[in-house]
C-alpha cells in the first residue's frame, strides 16, 4: 500500500468481499446438506480454514526471501480462484427462494432467545481466544528465541489442526448431537492451552496442536446450530454468527 488511507480502504473492501461471500456461501452448502447439516457445513469451512492455515507459512516464507513488497504475489492464488468460480458459477447449488423463507413471518419469532444468546456468547469467547492467538502466538514464540519461520509454522500447524477437527466435529454432531461436541471441546481446551504455556520443546507443540484441535472444533457447529435455530432465516443467522465470530474476534484483539 502506498499509504496509510489506501491501506485502509483496501482492507474495509476484504471486509465488504468477506461479508457478501460467506452468508450466502453457508446458505447453500447448509441446505444442500439434507439432514447431513453438520458435515456439509463442516466441509464448507475446512477449505477456508485450510487457507487461513496456510497463511503464516506462506506470509513467512515470502517476507523472508523478498521482503513486505513480495506479498503482492500472494494475491495470484485469489485471482486463479475468482476466475475459475465465474467460470463454474453454472454448476454451482443455488438456493432456491422457497427455501429461504417457508414462511412470511418476523425472523425472530420463533427464535429460542436463551440459547441463541448462550450461542452467541460462545462464539464471541471463541472468537477472543483464536484471534487472540493468531495474533499474539509469533510474538510469545520469539520471546521463547523461536525463530520467525519456526513460529509461522507452529501457528500453521495450530491452525490446521482446527481446521481438520472441524471436519470431524461436523460429522460427530450429526451422531452425537450438536451441544455434547461443542460443550465437550470447548470444555478441553483450557487445560491443552495450559499445559502449552507450562511446557517446553517437543511436548509445548504436540498441547499446542491439541488445543488447536479442540478450540476448532465447534466452528462449524456455530453456524449449524444457529440455522437449526432460525430455519426460515438461514442467511440471516449465518450473518449473525459471522459478524460475531470475526468482529468481536477483532475487538477482543484490540482490548
Amino acid at each position: 500500500a502506498p499509504n496509510y488511507s489506501f491501506l485502509l480502504v483496501a482492507i474495509g473492501l476484504m471486509g465488504i468481499s468477506a461479508a457478501i461471500f460467506h452468508p450466502r456461501g453457508l446458505t447453500s452448502a447448509s441446505l444442500a446438506s439434507g439432514e447431513r447439516r453438520g458435515l456439509g457445513v463442516s466441509i464448507f469451512t475446512l477449505g477456508g480454514n485450510i487457507g487461513f492455515a496456510l497463511g503464516p507459512i506462506l506470509a513467512a516464507f515470502v517476507v523472508l526471501h523478498w521482503g513486505l513488497r513480495g506479498t503482492v504475489f500472494l494475491l495470484i492464488p485469489g485471482i486463479i480462484i475468482t476466475a475459475l468460480t465465474f467460470y463454474l458459477r453454472r454448476h454451482f447449488y443455488l438456493v432456491p427462494q422457497r427455501e429461504l423463507r417457508t414462511e412470511k413471518e418476523h425472523p425472530f419469532s420463533q427464535l429460542p432467545l436463551s440459547d441463541f444468546l448462550v450461542l452467541c456468547s460462545l462464539v464471541t469467547l471463541r472468537a477472543w481466544a483464536v484471534q487472540g492467538i493468531v495474533a499474539f502466538l509469533p510474538l510469545y514464540l520469539q520471546n521463547r528465541e523461536v525463530p520467525l519461520h519456526m513460529a509461522g509454522n507452529l501457528l500453521s500447524a495450530f491452525l490446521f489442526s482446527g481446521a481438520v477437527a472441524g471436519l470431524l466435529g461436523g460429522y460427530l454432531s450429526d451422531i452425537l448431537g450438536r451441544k455434547a461436541v461443542m460443550s465437550s471441546s470447548l470444555f478441553l481446551f483450557t487445560p491443552l492451552m495450559f499445559l502449552f504455556l507450562q511446557s517446553t520443546g517437543k511436548l509445548s507443540m504436540v498441547f499446542l496442536i491439541l488445543a488447536g484441535t479442540m478450540l476448532l472444533t465447534s466452528a462449524p457447529l456455530s453456524f449449524v446450530m444457529a440455522h437449526e435455530m432460525m430455519p426460515n432465516n438461514i442467511g440471516l443467522a449465518s450473518g449473525l454468527i459471522m459478524g460475531l465470530a470475526f468482529g468481536m474476534g477483532g475487538l477482543g484483539v484490540g482490548v
